[in-house]
């Protein structure tokens, strides 16, 4: 995944340079169906600040189309075939943000790797679209996929992120994610630093929670703001 040098910046979640891509780096080759039109990425002459998102776990060709042709502006690294075809092949959960009073304007989109057996989830990538960066998306798509992971009754959630990267660290830190390992040489980048990132992981609920979570979720009211409030609640 290449980021431009001259990104966007704002005061969270700006870069999106964070990737949870749990691969081998020989693996990470360029995708070579991306020919010289899909590279082209145009900017948009528009104020986004009213701008409200609709998510939802459905997808069509041409979205698809739109998030792969967004990756070389948005992550650090190239992503292979096989990811990508388990994203079109909807191996992956995968929560896309558009428009609300556009759908087929893509904002935002995560993909997450689920094992409902033991009740783990990767998030794999967690990506805002470079003129949509800077209001907030990549937070609200964050605390959706927690949303979605909870209702699904996941356990717990992980992801790896660029060490450098300490806008996207910081966000997951502020949503409840704590550093389990630093990873040396993760990443094929040029220097040292940039090769190492953080495996963060977070606890969604405990075994108590996790045994009436489904409950609790039918009892949901929709006073209660967020999941955290919600949980804290219902087990006062």
């Amino acid at each position: 995944m290449l980021l431009l040098e001259n990104d966007v910046t704002c005061d969270l979640f700006d870069s999106n340079e964070d990737d949870s891509f749990f691969a081998n780096k020989s693996a990470l080759l360029p995708f070579s169906q991306l020919d010289k039109t899909q590279k082209s990425h145009p900017q948009k002459d528009f104020t986004k600040s009213s701008t409200q998102v609709s998510f939802t776990n459905k997808f069509d060709l041409a979205t698809f189309q739109s998030i792969k042709n967004s990756f070389p502006f948005i992550f650090k690294i190239t992503y292979p075939d096989e990811f990508f075809n388990k994203v079109y092949l909807k191996k992956y959960h995968s929560i896309i943000g558009t428009e609300k009073h556009d759908a087929k304007e893509l904002v935002c989109f995560a993909h997450i790797d689920i094992d409902k057996k033991s009740k783990l989830a990767k998030i794999i990538t967690l990506g805002v679209l470079r003129e949509y960066q800077g209001k907030k998306f990549g937070t609200q798509l964050l605390k959706k996929v927690i949303e979605e992971l909870i209702m699904i009754g996941i356990n717990e959630v992980s992801l790896i992120v660029q060490c450098t990267n300490q806008v996207a660290v910081n966000l997951y830190l502020k949503n409840d994610f704590i550093v389990d390992k630093e990873l040396e040489n993760y990443y094929n980048l040029s220097t040292a630093e940039e090769n190492k990132a953080y495996l963060m992981k977070r606890i969604l609920c405990d075994k108590d929670q996790l045994n009436d979570s489904h409950l609790k979720i039918k009892l949901y009211n929709k006073k209660h703001t967020n999941w955290v409030d919600f949980f804290n609640t219902s087990s006062a």
